[in-house]
């Protein structure tokens, strides 16, 4: 061999050996550091610059999700960097690459997050913060986890009006015929109540044994605390306390409501010993999704409950819907979906106030995906806006010895993340609640389509929304 092969051959490894030493992984990541109120900076690294290790996969996430006004809502500037790391060290590698793809088009991606992880993107930072940690200092108590379900879908069930005043006829048959709830209601409602995993009422009365009933007030409830085990017997796990009843005896009898339902297990929603406390949602976690629930009354002409303030106990006001849909907006920007209840409405006629009309488009571009509504004591129709369906009113369920029909609202989130509605019929008559069937269930699902629009409802009961905008 010559002297210039010889040359020319060291020079080639030299050349090689360089070029391995330059390509060879770092031992250690480095940190990411992005700001994300100059993210127009953060450029993709070119093929030459690609390290092939988890750092480049942080950074190309990163890059695209900063470009998701949704994700910069829920993320603070460091948060999002941190929140990647979080997810790189509890998920492979190709959980990230894919969520980058996904990512790149600057839409939301919560189902992204979902499919690949089995849990929504308000579930996901809420783990990552410690939201769902009880020994976390950001611990929140109101989250319950329920964990999955079989069939990966959820079922939330609810019914309108339910009163358990001790002088009412409802209380007296409970009591004389000594078989529990089965004295007032049919088993098969019963049954469908307890299947759901969650279920709601509107608990229209004061649980308590002090108080005097509300002077000029032609009607006043108030049942002994005994009675919130009914709740359970009903399948029952929260209750809306925004109603026109629930302070019929007065602060201290207000005040042991709250610490009865509290005591027994039962959840509540609008009302509480200050405005925070009554506008604080009830968030569930199933499947992954997180579900907000809340609620607010507008229901008295001559008011009498009380507005819960800064200071003070009582409801969650939706006269002027403002406040109401501040807290709304709150929530869902914590969750996946938002329902709302909402004690408004002539009593006992089918026609809507205008404010119903007004106040549910409101609600709905503050962020809920379903109303519900009760206080008409009858059926009211049903409708949608921009795809959200707004029951106006469930009636009366269990409260007096009238003969009218009601039912529940049964909402399912699919295990692909979709929010579905359906009507079961009922009927209450001689101070019992039924389960309807045959012709019966068949009148009244056409007597509420007949008074229902913007929806399909089937022969069936399930609500379908028909696209409109306005």
């Amino acid at each position: 061999m010559n002297s210039n092969k010889t040359t020319r051959l060291i020079l080639i490894l030299t050349i090689i050996s360089i070029l391995f030493c330059a390509c060879k992984k770092p031992e250690s990541s480095i940190a990411i550091n992005i700001n994300l109120n100059q993210h127009t900076e953060i450029s993709e690294p070119t093929i030459d610059e690609k390290p092939d290790n988890h750092e480049f996969i942080r950074q190309m996430l990163a890059k695209d999700l900063i470009k998701n006004p949704e994700i910069t809502e829920i993320f603070g500037e460091k948060e999002l960097v941190d929140f990647i790391d979080w997810l790189a060290d509890k998920y492979d590698i190709e959980v990230l690459y894919t969520l980058a793809g996904e990512a790149s088009d600057g839409k939301l991606i919560n189902n992204a997050f979902h499919s690949l992880t089995g849990f929504g993107l308000h579930t996901l930072y809420d783990s990552y913060s410690g939201h769902l940690d009880p020994k976390s200092e950001n611990y929140m108590s109101n989250i319950y986890n329920l964990g999955k379900t079989d069939d990966g879908e959820a079922e939330f069930g609810f019914v309108g009006d339910v009163m358990f005043a001790d002088n009412s006829s409802m209380m007296r048959k409970y009591n004389n015929l000594n078989k529990g709830i089965l004295s007032i209601l049919d088993d098969r409602i019963i049954d469908i109540m307890k299947s759901v995993d969650i279920m709601t009422a509107n608990n229209e009365f004061a649980l308590s044994l002090r108080g005097s009933p509300i002077n000029g007030k032609t009607y006043t409830f108030r049942a002994s605390p005994s009675k919130a085990d009914i709740w359970h017997e009903m399948g029952v796990d929260v209750v809306s306390l925004a109603n026109n009843h629930v302070f019929d005896y007065g602060e201290d009898a207000f005040l042991d409501t709250l610490d009865t339902l509290d005591a027994a297990g039962i959840k509540r929603m609008g009302a509480g010993r200050n405005i925070d406390e009554a506008g604080k949602p009830v968030y569930y976690i199933i499947n992954g999704y997180k579900i907000a629930l809340l609620a607010a009354t507008r229901a008295e002409k001559n008011i009498f409950t009380p507005e819960a303030t800064e200071t003070s106990g009582g409801v969650m006001y939706t006269y002027d819907s403002t406040k109401f849909c501040k807290e709304i907006k709150e929530a869902k920007a914590q969750s996946d979906f938002v329902i709302i209840n909402v004690h408004w409405g002539y009593e006992l006629t089918t026609q809507l106030e205008t404010a119903q009309l007004t106040m549910g488009k409101e609600y709905i571009d503050s962020g809920a995906d379903l109303i519900i509504g009760h206080h008409a004591h009858t059926l009211q129709g049903i409708d949608s806006y921009k795809g959200k369906v707004i029951c106006y009113n469930l009636g009366n369920f269990l409260f007096n010895k009238k003969s009218v029909e009601t039912g529940i609202l049964i909402a399912k989130i699919t295990s692909d993340g979709k929010l579905v509605s359906s009507f079961i019929p009922c009927y209450q008559q001689d101070i019992y609640t039924r389960l309807s069937m045959g012709e019966e269930f068949n009148n009244t699902i056409n007597r509420l389509r007949s008074i229902s629009t913007n929806v399909d409802l089937s022969n069936t009961g399930i609500i379908t929304p028909l696209t409109n905008e306005n």
